[in-house]
């Protein structure tokens, strides 16, 4: 691989950490909005858009939305976690082992439009990184499916590293352990990164990405992680029917990774 794409990696992975550092400098900041975490999120894309700038190369770039013959992967991105969600809602009502809670249903609509927006904002900066450079460069470089989804899927998890270690306060852990965060984070970030990279493959674009991405989070914080939302009875409901970190939803994209492989919808 060229060394503008490992010096690339280097910048990413350690984003994050100078995200911490600069967090630990600067205590008097907003929870959950320091400047850390900013620079965490934003710094890897941005370095991406210099190397391109300072390279001249814009090679599927993944800005263009390339909808023409692609509408069937943007609906797919916008349905594919809220059919996992049903699909365990739905297995975890019959089976009594979820509940759903909710002091205001009438409010729900209008937390997921707030959500929607601010998580396709976020997410943009966080699929460029990801996708739109680091999967295209790969892509470039002709390595084979197989090693790109891991080859992201393993840089993409050492990126959330210094979030899950430091930057995540202890607030937004919901009851779990870092320990246990950090886990699941890897085996989740590894069964999702043949999906997401085949899709970029597959559309040359980001835009179905980001908002596939952007619907898993709109999902954890409308109906995850807190006392309202899905409800589990026990720990192994919840182990297999999380819809976002659960058996079943793991499943899926394990078996729509080897499928969009082995079918190759690539374009030419």
């Amino acid at each position: 691989m060229k060394k503008t794409t490992y010096i690339w990696g280097i910048i990413a992975i350690m984003s994050g950490w100078l995200g911490v550092m600069v967090d630990r400098i600067l205590t008097e900041q907003p929870e959950g909005q320091s400047l850390g975490m900013l620079i965490w999120l934003v710094l890897p894309s941005i370095t991406a858009l210099i190397i391109r700038i300072c390279t001249r190369d814009w090679k599927n770039h993944g800005f263009a939305l390339h909808m023409k013959g692609n509408m069937i992967w943007y609906v797919f991105a916008l349905l594919i976690y809220w059919v996992i969600l049903a699909i365990c809602v739905l297995i975890g009502l019959v089976t009594g082992t979820v509940s759903l809670v909710y002091e205001d249903v009438s409010a729900i609509p209008g937390l997921i439009i707030a959500l929607i927006i601010s998580q396709i904002i976020k997410n943009i900066f966080e699929e460029y990184a990801w996708r739109g450079y680091l999967t295209a460069k790969l892509v470039d470089y002709k390595v084979s499916d197989g090693v790109i989804y891991t080859i992201v899927g393993m840089v993409w998890f050492m990126w959330h590293l210094p979030y899950y270690i430091s930057l995540l306060n202890e607030d937004m852990l919901g009851g779990s352990s870092r320990v246990a965060l950090i886990l699941t984070s890897f085996i989740v970030l590894m069964a999702w990164s043949g999906v997401y990279a085949k899709i970029y493959m597959i559309t040359r674009s980001i835009w179905p990405c980001v908002i596939m991405h952007a619907m898993t989070n709109v999902i954890q914080s409308a109906f995850l992680g807190g006392e309202e939302g899905m409800v589990f009875s026990s720990g192994m409901a919840e182990i297999v029917l999380h819809p976002v970190n659960g058996l079943i939803s793991l499943g899926v994209f394990v078996i729509l990774t080897i499928f969009m492989t082995k079918k190759d919808f690539t374009k030419a």
